[in-house]
């Protein structure tokens, strides 16, 4: 008849079970964390810059189908121009049909000289050179945090230009840093929060960890993120933190 293990022996196997567990799971830690932070800073750099990238991509796309609703009749735009108080309310419809009351974005019909015919939401007022200039993807400062703004020539069926629309939309932006650096704003990420502040057409001194934020499909430099190691190190900490802990309580639960 087979003996039972010994007390000993079936602690041994408890505490060698746990100890493969928790070994286990932090690997299975360490590879998230390689993927998610990259394996050193400027693979972790360079997953923020991707993140900063995306949320602007996709900003850029509700601008966009912003624009390209209000430009669906652009004899509308002539009309509320030269034309009396129905034009000019038909041109009002179809501003809040491109960008109606919740969708956070602001947009503006102007006419060929540049003035503004038609509107929805709150918009910022744009210079005349940019209204009435080519399309354009750019950042203008207000307030309460730059707004990302997308400005599209309207023509009509013959070519012409008959005027302009612009889109807007505030970026997704923490607090507004005070000290030295006031226009740079606080931008969440998946990985660590940045500092963002506009392109003024080069980097800021003495922050090695800048990169820029480009407009897509264009590649024009739209904004310069700061992403310090300091802040990608503190993550990592953090992560590797709850990550060993959580593998030190799950042993001692097996325990």
């Amino acid at each position: 008849m087979p003996r039972s293990p010994s007390v000993p022996h079936t602690l041994a196997r408890l505490l060698l079970v746990g100890l493969a567990l928790a070994l286990a799971g932090g690997a299975l830690g360490l590879l998230y964390e390689r993927s998610w932070l990259g394996a050193d800073a400027a693979a972790a750099r360079a997953v923020v810059a991707a993140d900063v990238q995306a949320q602007f991509a996709a900003i850029t796309a509700r601008l966009r189908a912003a624009t390209a609703a209000a430009t669906e009749d652009p004899e509308a735009i002539p009309r509320a121009a030269s034309g009396g108080p129905a034009a000019v309310a038909a041109l009002f419809a179809l501003a809040e049909r491109a960008s109606p009351a919740g969708s956070g974005v602001a947009l503006t019909l102007y006419g060929a000289d540049g003035a503004p015919l038609a509107w929805s939401g709150r918009p910022s007022v744009l210079p005349v050179t940019r209204v009435t200039g080519p399309a354009a993807l750019f950042m203008v400062p207000s307030p309460i945090g730059p707004w990302l703004v997308n400005v599209d020539p309207v023509v009509d069926g013959a070519g012409r230009r008959v005027g302009s629309v612009a889109a807007e939309i505030a970026l997704p932006l923490g607090q507004l840093r005070v000290g030295s650096d006031a226009e740079a704003y606080e931008l969440p990420t998946a990985v660590v929060p940045v500092q963002l502040r506009p392109y003024t057409g080069s980097l800021p001194a003495g922050t090695p960890g800048a990169i820029v934020v480009t407009a897509p499909e264009s590649g024009a430099p739209l904004a310069v993120i700061d992403v310090p190691d300091e802040a990608l190190d503190a993550a990592r900490g953090r992560w590797r933190a709850r990550l060993w802990g959580a593998a030190a309580a799950g042993a001692a639960l097996i325990l």
